[in-house]
This record gives C-alpha cells, structure tokens and sequence, in this order.
C-alpha cells in the first residue's frame, strides 16, 4: 500500500484502499466467518512458482463475464457441473473485489472443497497489471467494474454498464 501511495496514483490509491478496508473484512473471522481463508496476489505468483495447480472460478454474473475474465478461468456453472474433475486442485473463486466469491467460498469450504477466496478479486488483478481474456481467449483491456464507484489503472477501460 504505501508503494501504491507514493506513486500518487489516484486509481491506485482507490483499489489499493478498498482492498484495504474490504480485506480485513474477507479474512477468516471476518465477513464471510470462520472457515473462509483468502489469498493474495503475491501468493497466487508464489503457488504458481512452486508448480500447485489453482483452478479461477468467475462467480460474477454473465453480463460481467462478458467483458473479460482471468485467463484460464472457468465460471461457476462450468465448476458446479463436475466438481470431481477439478479434484486436487486448490480451488479460487473470484468476483469484482471479493465479496461475493467469498460466499461461494464458504459453500465450497462446507462441501469439504479446498477453495480460497481472491482477496481483491478481478480488481486486484488488474492493478498488478496482469492479463486478461474475453470468454473466446482474446486478451483485452476492457474490465467490469460491477459500479462505477471502483476504478481501474491504464492501460484499463472500465465498464459497468
């Protein structure tokens, strides 16, 4: 947070502060209850580093879906109509900043699924400048943002419409 601060970017400084505020809030006592663990994007770089499989669940709605995804992801319908074959992976459900994948988290975490939720969710991801697909594969810069409270850094183009 305080190298997002002395960038002076006012973007960042937003997302960098809802994560902030909202994180302490998705932690396992918070938000969500117990049982409901996060992780960050510095442990999503870690985990792929160490070779663990993560497998990105999209819970967010079609319309957000539409706009772009995590490369590699695969939405919750996708998810929920065979479970069993994404067995061994860790799995992490995302949304726009964390609040509704870490519902689903809870769900998965009670049906005995190694899941954790994306702290920051889609928004976190863009602010580390990482990539992203519409649903045919195509990388674009276009994200939604759920409301046009949240905003997101060039090379970004938010969309909540």
């Amino acid at each position: 947070m305080e190298e997002i601060m002395r960038k002076n970017n006012p973007t960042a400084m937003l997302v960098a502060l809802v994560i902030a505020l909202l994180a302490p809030l998705a932690g396992a006592q918070g938000l969500f209850g117990p049982g409901v663990p996060t992780i960050t994007h510095e442990e999503i770089r870690e985990a792929g580093e160490t070779g663990e499989t993560l497998l990105f669940v999209d819970v967010r709605s079609e319309e957000e879906m539409s706009v772009s995804m995590l490369p590699g992801a695969i939405t919750r319908r996708e998810y929920e109509r065979n479970p069993e074959a994404y067995k061994g992976m860790r799995i992490v459900p995302y949304c726009t900043v964390g609040a509704r994948s870490g519902k689903y988290t809870r769900e998965l975490r009670d049906r005995g699924v190694s899941a954790v939720n994306y702290r920051g969710s889609i928004l976190d991801w863009v602010e580390n400048g990482e990539p992203l697909v519409t649903p045919d594969g195509e990388p674009t810069k276009r994200v939604h943002t759920y409301s046009e409270r949240f905003s997101v850094p060039e090379p970004y183009t938010p969309v909540s419409q």
